[in-house]
């Protein structure tokens, strides 16, 4: 792991980008992984969250920079307006949790938080447990 991104309390620190991703981005997997990891506590859905930058990944970011843009560009840099708004906790669409939850299926209101992150993908699990929990 390069010396930009650091750990803290076991987790992936989100508060730097190596590059920009998305739409004309240099798209680093770990930088993708951020984004798609940050836009899912958004409540957006960006498709494969395995740290490739798909179709779904780019509409996910404009429909996110849909809410304070004119006109959105489908791109996160990393000292951007959307790269800064993605890194404010989550208001409009509830808690991390919540945003997780609606895209799971069953009833996610009767489970454990300790359910909720043992059915999340594995390379989620400490990036939710950090921003979730602190």
């Amino acid at each position: 792991m390069d010396s930009v991104h650091h750990k803290r309390n076991g987790a992936i620190d989100a508060t730097q980008l190596i590059g920009s991703v998305g739409k004309g981005g240099k798209n680093h997997k770990p930088d993708v992984e951020r984004v798609q990891a940050m836009l899912l506590m958004h409540g957006y859905n960006p498709g494969n969250t395995e740290g490739f930058c798909t179709d779904d990944t780019i509409n996910a970011i404009v429909k996110f920079q849909a809410r304070f843009m004119a006109s959105p560009d489908g791109r996160v840099d990393p000292t951007g307006r959307t790269w800064k708004r993605l890194c404010i906790q989550p208001l409009a669409h509830g808690s991390p949790q919540e945003a997780l939850a609606n895209k799971w299926s069953g009833n996610p209101a009767k489970w454990s938080q300790e359910q909720k992150l043992e059915g999340l993908n594995p390379c989620f699990r400490e990036k939710v447990k950090y921003y979730s929990i602190g």
